[in-house]
């Protein structure tokens, strides 16, 4: 709901209740035409974007309305920020999935961690000595519908390294980010995006 400057000086919901100059507006001054408000002296609140809280501290500028009296995060309190972000990230990325080609079929295999200690228990499974197996999982195929697929025990073996791989990749990326953020060199939130983005 858009603001307005009241004179003298008072902000206002355009749709908030108000008795201005003798007069009651029930349905608030932004039911007004724009001319019966310049015709007042009402002015529309000009509001600005907030500027991103993760790289600043702002409050609305009380002489302002719709501005904002902004005071950047310190570099020093800026990396621990970045950090808790990177690991945010690592961990989405980790749990994102991966797509896994089985036959004419492309499937996407989900790596959040249930997923991944199920998979983990069948790589187990599969590496005992004995005759192979097959295991049946539950996926979603590339065009959004649920099926159980079956999968050899190679094939278990291969999803099991991706899944392996994908993480393994995030936790390099966190651990080389993390020495980044210290050094200065990574400053940015979608300088990490891009990190973790490229991880395959």
């Amino acid at each position: 709901m858009a603001r307005y400057i009241v004179p003298p000086n008072i902000v206002v919901q355009g749709d908030q209740p108000i008795t201005f100059g003798g007069v009651q507006y029930i349905q608030g001054v932004g039911a007004l035409t724009p001319s019966e408000r310049t015709a007042l002296g009402i002015i529309a609140v000009v509001e600005t974007p907030m500027p991103d809280p993760f790289y600043n501290t702002s409050t609305e500028d009380p002489a302002h309305p719709g501005q904002w009296i902004t005071t950047p995060v310190s570099a020093a309190d800026m990396k621990p920020r970045l950090k808790d972000y990177s690991r945010q990230q690592r961990e989405a990325r980790a749990a994102a999935g991966f797509d896994f080609v089985l036959g004419p079929k492309t499937y996407k295999v989900p790596t959040d961690l249930v997923s991944r200690n199920m998979l983990v228990n069948a790589r187990v499974a599969v590496d005992r000595p004995g005759p192979s197996f097959t295991t049946r999982i539950e996926l979603y195929d590339n065009t959004n519908v649920l099926a159980v697929v079956a999968f050899t025990s190679a094939q278990i073996v291969a999803v099991e390294t991706q899944m392996e791989q994908r993480v393994a990749g995030c936790m390099l990326a966190c651990s080389t980010l993390e020495g980044q953020i210290d050094a200065g060199t990574v400053t940015l939130k979608t300088q990490i995006d891009t990190v973790y983005g490229a991880v395959p």
